[in-house]
């Protein structure tokens, strides 16, 4: 049996690329999910509710794929669809709250709530709770599992070990080790004022008072949204290593991209699928 260890620093990123690989080659293999700690990953608190723009169509050789199994399957109770999003001022007569930013109450985000599955033009989530429902369904599964590293050599060590032949796709590049970059984040939000948030009653109580808005934080920080992967593959005997990394993203972009923006991290899963299309002949041989 075939086997696919994913190692990355975000668990966003992992648990998507560990979820789309499951779904893509069923149950011909095994995965490994290998959370890559890093200690400044205590610094950073609680990841911030974020929103996305779906306008821009999104390419990319199994984007239909993703949206099928990931974006509008299996993701769609813990999204939050939106329409007719705008960005307004702070109403001069309106206080601001001690206890957020001041810099994130000078802009709003208008949008309505929309029912699942309907048209939109944005949708809001938050990262953890992505994580956590495709926690809790590899909980369910008998071929996914988990484990935790400190150092790329600490997985490869445990790569070895495996059995068969093994796939590792590693995002172990630093990435996602920042100075400030959490406290920029936070000092970006923005105030988000539903419409009709009846529309969406499973989690209309959890709505968010402030959102990271990504499209605005883009424009205003100057950040690219293309995605510039590469990789290097390397055989290792019966081990094949996929390296993945974007050689020109900075500290800022890195995070925004990897541990917020959910659009950006399904690029990185069809870059992924791109990257072990030479592995199908050995799953078909199983």
């Amino acid at each position: 049996m075939l086997t696919f260890v994913v190692s990355h620093q975000s668990p966003l990123v992992s648990h998507l690329v560990a979820f789309c690989l499951q779904q893509y080659f069923g149950r011909t293999i095994k995965i490994f999910v290998v959370d890559l700690f890093d200690v400044s990953r205590l610094e950073r608190g609680v990841e911030p509710w974020c929103g996305v723009s779906t306008i821009s169509s999104l390419r990319g050789n199994h984007w239909e794929f993703l949206e099928k199994s990931v974006l509008y399957g299996t993701l769609r109770e813990c999204l939050i669809p939106l329409n007719r999003i705008q960005v307004t001022d702070r109403p001069g007569n309106r206080s601001l709250n001690p206890d957020l930013p001041f810099g994130s109450q000078q802009l709003t985000i208008v949008a309505h709530i929309l029912p699942n599955d309907s048209a939109h033009s944005g949708l809001i989530y938050h990262p953890d709770i992505v994580v956590g429902t495709l926690r809790h369904i590899f909980a369910n599964s008998s071929n996914i599992f988990f484990t935790l590293a400190l150092l790329d050599q600490a997985v490869l060590s445990m790569i070895l070990q495996l059995p068969g032949e093994v796939v590792w796709i590693n995002f172990g590049s630093p990435l996602l080790r920042a100075g400030n970059d959490s406290m920029v984040i936070q000092s970006k939000l923005s105030s988000f004022k539903p419409i009709h948030p009846q529309l969406h009653p499973s989690i209309r109580s959890f709505l968010p008072r402030t959102i990271l808005w990504i499209p605005l934080l883009r424009a205003i920080l100057g950040l690219n949204a293309e995605t510039n992967l590469q990789y290097h593959q390397r055989n290792m005997g019966r081990v094949r290593a996929c390296n993945i990394y974007a050689p020109a993203e900075n500290s800022i972009t890195g995070v925004i991209n990897q541990r917020c923006d959910l659009l950006y991290c399904l690029k990185i899963c069809n870059f992924v699928l791109d990257c072990v299309g030479d592995v199908s002949g050995a799953v078909a041989r199983l």
